[in-house]
């Protein structure tokens, strides 16, 4: 038994490691329990310590390098601080001393550093993805691939696109007659030319081959307007290539016709390069079928052909005119195109003229008024000398003219060579 003061006026008060106050009586009262218990507090050896400290470091440092996510970093803080929190009480109530502040101070620091390493490789990795990103595509269309990184991944899904093909008419020709220096100019302008109007369109270039460019909308963001921005880039393509012609002619260089096709359907889109090689692309049918198409504009004598699966969605925004339905090499299924001529708000007088006369001799064609027809092609070409389509429904009549007999599906238009 011990008999002591507790009052506060008579200054018996100390502090201790776990009060700022204590009774100078139970202080002494501890001591004797202690050695009569043989019970003492003994603190963590210092190598032990040690190796939490590290323990701690090596984690947090891989788990947040492993991890880009803020939210999940900052989880994993307040759980490890929580973790050595509760081990610092339970040692104590054991009468085990651990020394929380290292461990704690070493968790800080290792979390500081390693999201701020993070963060700036992270951070030069992602403006450099960005950087090429946006030489491919608009920039809210890169932004959104970079915050939704599952579709960079290798792999692809199933959606519905419209796919573009552009290229130069005649550029093998073109190249014979041109120097190396002077066709890859005009190559470089015009590419940049189809190029600029695409992603300003919201499109996404896929790829260069040659002298032509391949490009799509319909993913990663998909919108209600992706066919009329296809054919907006289009028709602005075309229209531009005329203004830079006039650049050409100036400088002595060579006139540029150019052909584009534009058919919308399924495809597989996705990153389908390899798992070092990034390729963010389009494959399956309807790229075929609109690659196709942009190399039928020579047969028709057209600049741009769409398909009816693109027409469909654009409203009553263009001027077009049927050409028919064509059924090429290894498909069973016919498809209609048209010829995209222009904007219909920015259309001329002499387009809508064109488009007018060729509708009522076309009417003809499809009700086998085949000599009606003739008469009116006719007269359409001696009003447009060298209009393609016209010229084509003049030799298609002369040969239904010809024939005995029509076939069921007479009107398609088939190709048999690639």
């Amino acid at each position: 038994m011990l008999i002591g003061l507790t009052a506060p006026g008579l200054y018996d008060l100390r502090p201790t490691t776990v009060a700022s106050v204590s009774t100078g009586i139970n202080i002494h009262a501890t001591t004797l329990d202690n050695f009569y218990n043989n019970r003492f507090f003994s603190r963590v050896p210092n190598p032990l310590l040690y190796l939490i400290i590290i323990a701690i470091c090596f984690l947090s440092i891989y788990y947040i390098l492993q991890s880009p996510s803020l939210i999940r970093n900052l989880s994993y803080f307040v759980i490890v601080l929580t973790f050595i929190t509760m081990l610092d009480i339970l040692l104590f109530k054991n009468a085990i001393y651990l020394n929380h502040i290292d461990p704690a101070f070493s968790l800080i620091l290792s979390f500081i550093v390693a999201v701020a390493y993070s963060y700036a490789t992270e951070g030069k990795k992602r403006e450099l993805t960005e950087k090429t990103l946006l030489q491919y595509m608009d920039k809210q269309v890169a932004e959104y691939l970079l915050n939704n990184p599952s579709l960079i991944k290798p792999g692809g899904q199933k959606k519905r696109v419209t796919v573009f093909f552009a290229d130069i008419a005649g550029f093998t020709t073109l190249a014979e007659q041109t120097t190396p220096e002077e066709i890859s100019r005009i190559l470089i302008e015009v590419l940049n030319l189809f190029t600029d109007e695409i992603i300003e369109n919201k499109g996404v270039i896929d790829k260069y081959i040659g002298d032509c460019v391949m490009a799509f909308w319909g993913a990663p963001i998909e919108s209600e307007n992706d066919d009329i921005n296809a054919c907006q880039a289009a028709v602005a393509s075309i229209k531009l290539l005329t203004e830079k012609n006039k650049e050409f002619e100036q400088k002595g260089l060579p006139q540029i016709s150019s052909r584009v096709g534009i058919h919308s359907g399924e495809a597989i889109v996705g990153n389908l390069g390899s798992d070092r090689v990034f390729d963010y692309t389009v494959v399956g049918d309807s790229v075929n079928l609109a690659s196709r198409m942009e190399s039928l504009n020579k047969f028709f004598g057209t600049k741009i052909l769409i398909s009816e699966d693109t027409l469909t969605r654009t409203g009553d925004i263009f001027i077009t005119r049927e050409i028919g339905p064509i059924e090429v090499k290894g498909k069973t299924v016919s498809t209609k195109v048209y010829e995209l001529l222009d904007i219909k708000e920015y259309s001329s007088e002499k387009t809508t003229e064109l488009v007018d006369i060729y509708n009522k001799a076309l009417s003809y064609y499809n009700e086998q008024n085949f000599s009606a027809a003739l008469q009116n092609f006719n007269e359409i070409l001696r009003k447009y000398p060298q209009d393609g389509p016209t010229e084509f429904f003049i030799d298609r009549c002369n040969e239904l003219i010809s024939t005995n007999s029509l076939t069921k599906n007479w009107k398609v238009i088939k190709f048999g060579s690639k």
